[in-house]
């Protein structure tokens, strides 16, 4: 069900408009209470298959661990993380911006400057992923997951499908899974 606007969360988030919907959250932007001007992306954890249930909050639990600890230009930085019945909720960065999907739909494609500078940065961004202990990897890698700053910097986004690799399971450690026309042609 979705949050409605004026909605105010953990006496401090007021939800001001939804940003989008995925299939396992939805995003809204939020006004905060305790920093005036503050605004924020909350995501809430949506489930409607009641046996899946454990399983998605699971993954979202994972997904707030791994991003409270990381900092890099191209992330959003994570602030809260709460439960609020029947939900859970995720408090990052708010990034005022489209999502490189929606831009490239508006203006066409990139000017090879600009494409080959978000190449770098979508490679900086991964190569830190990968370079923690133990590795993350984020299987998700599409255009609506990358969101564009108003300085036109990239910032990858939803990591629901990121996960830990497992260097003892080796070749065995990965899993068909992302999104039709952007997994790796190997699965």
């Amino acid at each position: 069900m979705a949050l409605k606007p004026g909605t105010v969360l953990q006496d401090r988030y007021r939800i001001e408009r939804s940003l989008g919907r995925g299939g396992s959250g939805a995003v809204y932007l939020s006004q905060d209470s305790r920093l005036a001007g503050k605004q924020w992306a909350i995501k809430e954890l949506v489930c409607k298959d009641s046996t899946q249930l454990q399983s998605a909050r699971t993954r979202f639990e994972r997904e707030a661990s791994m991003l409270a600890r990381l900092r890099h230009r191209n992330l959003p930085l994570i602030v809260d993380y709460f439960f609020e019945a029947p939900s859970q909720f995720l408090v990052m960065e708010f990034v005022d911006g489209p999502t490189l999907a929606a831009l490239i739909e508006k203006e066409g494609p990139a000017p090879e400057a600009q494409a080959l500078r978000w190449a770098l940065e979508m490679g900086r961004v991964l190569d830190y992923l990968h370079s923690q202990s133990p590795p993350i990897i984020f299987r998700d890698l599409k255009p609506e997951n990358i969101m564009v700053t108003e300085e036109r910097h990239l910032k990858l986004i939803d990591f629901g499908l990121a996960r830990h690799f497992d260097p003892e399971m080796g070749r065995r450690d990965t899993q068909p899974s992302g999104s039709v026309g952007y997994a790796p042609p190997e699965q």
